[in-house]
This record gives C-alpha cells, structure tokens and sequence, in this order.
C-alpha cells in the first residue's frame, strides 16, 4: 500500500482504501475545488504516473472517524491498532485497514491524511431488523434459532455475510446427517431504510436419501445375510421398499457399525476390525450405496483369568466374582458382566472411584486369550452429607429412617441401591434418583 499525494485546498491530502470484497488496495485522491492550471495537472498527473512515488510517513496528532452511525468512536478506537503519537507508513496503514476489515463491521474503510490528522472514513454493513426461518419441518425452529444466537445473529445486530455462511453449511451438514442430501439452504436478504435488512433463511429440505445397496465386504466366517439381519438400516428389496429402514442416517450406520463389532466380538473373534466404510451417493442425491469392508480375524477361547490389584485394599476373594470359563468363546460381553461384578465387590468396600480395566493376552498358536483384570482402588472414600431434595411434603425424618447409607459412613454401593429401593416401596414419591458426586 503506498499513499499518493496530491493538492487540494493548499493542503496535502493522502489515502488509502481497501475493499473487503475483493481485498484490493486501491489509492484515491480528494477532489478538488479549484481547476489547476494545465501545467500543474500535468505535473500531477506525471506525479501519480510514477510507481514508488509515495510520500514521507507522518506523525499522527489526532484521529477523526468520519462514517459511523450505529458504532461509536471508542469501538471503533479499539479495533485500530494506530493512536495519536504514532508514526503512519503504508505497512501500518495496511494492517489498520486490514484490522478494520476483520471486525466485520464495516463493507468499506479509508484512511486519509487532513495535515497530521489521521481521518478514518467507514462505511456501516446494515443491521439486522428482522429474521425469520421459512422450509424447515425436520428441523425444529427453535434449534435454528438458538444456533443463530450462538453465532451472534440476532435482530439488532450487524449483518455479517460471513457468519450466514457459516450457518447455512452448519444447517446442511444437520440435514445431511438426517440422509436429506439435496436439501439447500438459501439466505434473502431485504434492504430497508436507515441501513436495515430483513433476513430470510429460505430452507428446501427435499426427500430422505434412501439405501440402495448395502454391501459387506469380507464376510466369511460369518454370512453376510446374518450380519445384515443384525442391522437397523436396510436396502431396497422386498416388503422393505417404502420403509423407513431404507432411509439413510448418519447416526443408524454408526450405531450399526457397533452392532456388528460386537456381534463378532462377542462371538470369539478378538482382533475383529472394521477396516473402512465407504457411503457413495447418486448423482440425482436420491439413492445411497454403503459399502463396509471387515477384517473377521481368527476365532479365540478364553484363557487364563486373573485379577491384580494395585496397593493394598484388604479386599479379598475377587477371582471368586469371575464367571469365565476356559475353554469357551471369547466374549467381550462376558467381561463387561465380569467388570462389572468387581466394580460393585470394590463399591460396596468404600472404593466408590475403583478403576477396573481389562488387560488381554493373545496367544496367537493356541487360539487363547488371557484376561487379566487390573484393579485401581484408589482412595477409601465415605458419606461426607446426604441431602434430600424434592420433598415438598414428606419431611426429611420419614425418609432419612429409610437408608442405609449412613453420613460419615464409608460408601457402599449396595447399602445405596437398598435405600433407594426402600424409598420407592413407601409409594410417596414418583421417582427416586441418589446421585454420588465427588467432594472436591
């Protein structure tokens, strides 16, 4: 960016603009009251011709904004990085108007020169005095507003092109997740006066995208009719042409996708491994192909089952709890039971924050796996306080004679379960929930 001089009232003025729509760095001269005689505006004509010509920096006295309506001087005072007693060049110029610019406040900005007066010249984006949402019935307004909000477009605020994008692919993205691929979202824009616009978010949701073909690549051990039995999403074959299984979700084919890594799971196949999944859409964005490429693995047994627990705790007789028997399976639902037996044996000792992980061994020449449970106690911990909540007409005498967890007792997951139960026997109350939070 360089400043051109020029005359003008016998005074020196210099600007700088740049437009935000294309980023261009423009120079502009003020014009002039008086006709210059023909040698002299050839003299400053030659003076513009000529590259590089720009004139010395200066040192700022004064700023005056000139432009604002809505905005006053302090904001805009904020957002530029120059103050009186600086010294202006073209690289700071550059970086004002550019500071400016990322507002979003504004759809033109100059910088002009009056002596040592840095004059700022802007013009306003419009505010917004009104929006309204027209085509959605899959989406719920209110969800469309809130985003709105969260993005700080509201009614009254300044229009800001850019953050519209945003919306529009964000609400797209919603529609694609819901398998609407041809949905489009389109923002109106209403010129009113005093520098206003109405907003219109014009969305056209168009059909759900439905499954053509579901293929399943690497299926052997297992038929890939079975494992499609298993899945909520279906194909267009038979009865099932006009029913809602057909109609693709991002949401269903992942929550599919965990159907059937834990069918293999739980049925031996331990290093079972969905490699990729591939969704390919037609052309006219009406019918979906899904292709999931598996890794089966081999088929393992269980092993050996141990259980090592860190430090000290005075619990006893945990392998007791496990119920896996070698030989059989391997099953990832069976140890999530078995986890769960030990989480609960440690609970009810005090250790209300036990960590239980499961540790695997494979053998790959025998076919076996070994799980090992390894047990983090942590710290004993006990009932600091029990605080009732809900109770409008029960007093707190009737309920608290009905636990068994007592206050300044160590925790016990059993002695909770048993008060709550109690608690819903009297018949006063329609629910009961006991939550255990952390004492910081």
């Amino acid at each position: 960016m360089t400043f051109c001089g020029g005359l003008c009232d016998n005074a020196p003025l210099k600007t700088c603009s740049l437009k935000s729509s294309a980023e261009k760095i423009k120079m502009a001269i003020r014009p002039m009251k008086k006709r210059l005689p023909p040698l002299a505006m050839a003299l400053t004509l030659l003076l513009y011709a000529l590259p590089g010509m720009a004139i010395a920096p200066f040192v700022i006295t004064d700023i005056r904004v000139e432009g604002n309506e809505r905005l006053d001087e302090g904001t805009i005072f904020n957002y530029l990085p120059l103050q009186p007693g600086d010294e202006v060049n073209d690289e700071e110029a550059r970086l004002s108007i550019k500071a400016l610019f990322g507002t979003g406040f504004f759809k033109d900005v100059a910088l002009e020169q009056d002596g040592t007066v840095l004059v700022v010249k802007v013009v306003e984006r419009p505010s917004i005095a009104a929006i309204e949402i027209t085509g959605n019935t899959a989406l719920n307004t209110e969800a469309i507003q809130q985003a709105l909000t969260q993005n700080g477009l509201i009614v009254g605020r300044i229009f800001n092109p850019t953050r519209f994008a945003q919306i529009e692919r964000e609400i797209q993205n919603q529609y694609l997740a819901l398998g609407r691929y041809s949905t489009t979202v389109e923002v109106e824009r209403e010129e009113l006066e005093r520098n206003r616009i109405n907003v219109t978010l014009k969305i056209t949701e168009g059909r759900v995208a439905t499954i053509k073909k579901i293929n399943i690549i690497g299926a052997e051990q297992i038929a890939e009719k079975k494992l499609l039995k298993e899945m909520s999403l279906r194909d267009k074959r038979g009865w099932r042409f006009f029913s809602k299984p057909n109609q693709y979700s991002k949401q269903k084919l992942e929550a599919d996708l965990e159907t059937i890594r834990s069918y293999y799971l739980d049925r031996g196949y331990h290093d079972f491994e969905i490699v990729a999944h591939n969704v390919n859409i037609s052309p006219n964005k009406q019918n979906i192909f899904i292709s999931i490429s598996i890794d089966e693995g081999d088929k393992y047994v269980f092993g050996e089952t141990t259980v090592e627990i860190d430090g000290e705790s005075g619990i006893t007789g945990a392998e007791e709890l496990l119920t896996i028997p070698t030989g059989a399976p391997f099953s990832r639902k069976i140890v999530q039971e078995n986890r769960a037996r030990l989480l609960a044996k440690f609970a009810d000792a005090g250790y209300a924050f036990a960590e239980v992980r499961p540790i695997y061994e494979t053998d790959e020449e025998a076919d076996t796996v070994k799980t090992i449970f390894a047990v983090t106690p942590n710290r004993r911990v006990y009932v600091r306080r029990v605080i009732i909540r809900g109770n409008v007409q029960t007093r707190d005498t009737v309920i608290r004679r009905e636990l068994r967890q007592f206050e300044g007792a160590f925790f016990s997951a059993a002695a909770v379960a048993q008060s709550r139960a109690r608690l819903q026997r009297l018949g006063y109350f329609q629910t009961v929930t006991i939550d255990t939070p952390r004492v910081p």
